[in-house]
């Protein structure tokens, strides 16, 4: 588990801007050097972040994975639920 000095376990923000694949391969190169976590960002502009989220998932063993804050009005009220029911 890579740690900063002060002990904190070490996490990696992806912005939305990058291609999926090459998200794909900072978290896997992320987990081998022992990250705790990575964090999509997510935007109205480019892409949500549930996308990217299921693929870093798919192909990382332990890594968690995350969303930076993703914006409740830019997402209809069935959108939400369904993300919600799919992450249950």
């Amino acid at each position: 588990m890579t740690r900063h000095d002060n002990g904190a376990p070490m996490a990696i923000y992806l912005q939305d801007a990058h291609p999926i694949n090459e998200g794909i391969d900072i978290v896997r190169y992320a987990e081998s050097k022992g990250f705790d976590a990575v964090w999509q960002a997510d935007s109205r502009l480019v892409r949500e972040a549930g996308v990217p989220m299921a693929a870093f998932a798919a192909t990382s063993e332990r890594i968690r994975i995350g969303s930076g804050v993703i914006g409740k009005a830019d997402r209809a009220e069935s959108a939400r639920a369904e993300e919600k029911a799919a992450a249950a």
